[in-house]
């Protein structure tokens, strides 16, 4: 097993990557299936197990995508003197939730951001 799939065996990223195609499978009408969300719901949040097991392996993914050394270089140049791993998170999942935040998903970073007055 070499650094990338220290994390995610590939026998682990081919079961993963099939369930993703298959819940996103191109022929599926969208809009009949309910949506992006609907397909999600279905596929991935029709149980506590079902969205635990995605969910470890979108953490598994995020972790191998950025422990590429170039793409780890290149991410690092956007957090300063911060290092998202001192609050759990990679990089990348940090800069995904800072868009969310700056979007107006205020609580994506788990705190009260009442403002002070």
């Amino acid at each position: 097993m070499n650094d990338l799939t220290k994390h995610l065996s590939d026998q682990d990223l081919r079961a993963f990557r099939s369930s993703m195609a298959g819940a996103f499978y191109q022929t599926w009408d969208l809009d009949e299936e309910g949506g992006m969300v609907g397909i999600i719901d279905r596929q991935f949040g029709h149980s506590p197990e079902a969205a635990a097991a995605t969910i470890k392996n979108i953490d598994k993914v995020l972790r191998l995508v950025s422990e590429v050394p170039e793409i780890k270089e290149f991410l690092e140049f956007f957090t300063g003197d911060y290092d998202p791993s001192y609050d759990s998170m990679q990089v990348i999942e940090w800069l995904v939730l800072l868009k969310k935040y700056l979007e107006g998903k205020k609580q994506v970073f788990g705190e009260d951001t009442t403002p002070v007055t």
